[in-house]
């Protein structure tokens, strides 16, 4: 009997600690959005905040880089169409600066992609995402950056563990995401604003452009294949199990 009432007890306990442990709240994630638009900043805000995320907005590109100064978001939305200081050169701005050249970065804007912009800055951004646009695809760009830093992240505890270097695993890392973000400014060039062109496929500009990402695309998943295999093979000679790349 008294073995029955201490195994009770046992199980209230842990059940007990368990709701506790459900309890505390999981860090929340902070996006920073930047749109000269008051609408969107409360639509998109608004949205976010109702998913989970903790959001700070600012009107402009200087209003931006003073909150950057003072806090780092996990991630920023940036509008393009802005004044003094339009969406390109702020971004500029945030990759130029130590201190938050590693936040990722979604352009958020009504314009449609051009050659230039896109020879120029792709490697500068995760994601780019056109007005107008639905709640969910923006939640879903970011869920899905902040899940791959996550996995990322946990993997390197157990990659170092298993005595992979350092530097090889951020350079994998470094590698899938621009392989993700590359894919999706080609398939936007490819088929802007959801139609061809006029002529039935893109301009010659935008044709180089393609061509240029396709083959540094093509040239990122060779690196990235061959890094996987060499932390695989880490993995497994320590008996751990390989990440699910």
């Amino acid at each position: 009997l008294a073995a029955a009432i201490l195994a009770l007890g046992v199980i209230v306990y842990r059940s007990k600690y368990l709701k506790a442990q459900q309890s505390f709240p999981l860090p929340q994630q902070t996006v920073l959005v930047v749109d000269d638009s008051p609408d969107i900043l409360d639509v998109v805000s608004s949205a976010l905040s109702n998913d989970g995320y903790r959001c700070i907005t600012a009107p402009g590109g200087n209003e931006c880089l003073a909150i950057l100064a003072r806090q780092k978001p996990d991630v920023i939305l940036l509008d393009i169409v802005m004044a003094p200081l339009d969406g390109w050169e702020t971004l500029r701005q945030i990759k130029k600066n130590p201190a938050t050249r590693s936040i990722p970065v979604l352009m958020l804007t009504g314009n449609r992609l051009t050659a230039r912009d896109a020879r120029e800055y792709h490697i500068c951004i995760e994601d780019y995402i056109r007005k107008p646009f639905r709640e969910e695809e923006i939640s879903a760009a970011i869920g899905q950056i902040l899940s791959r830093k996550k996995a990322m992240r946990e993997s390197l505890v157990l990659a170092e563990k298993a005595g992979v270097d350092r530097e090889s695993f951020c350079r994998l890392a470094v590698l899938s995401t621009r392989i993700s973000a590359d894919k999706k400014i080609i398939s936007i060039l490819q088929k802007p604003d959801g139609e061809t062109t006029m002529a039935g496929t893109p301009d010659r500009e935008i044709k180089d452009v393609i061509s240029e990402l396709l083959r540094n695309t093509r040239s990122k998943e060779m690196q990235a294949e061959e890094l996987k295999n060499e932390i695989t093979r880490a993995f497994t000679r320590k008996g751990f199990i390989p990440p699910s790349w």
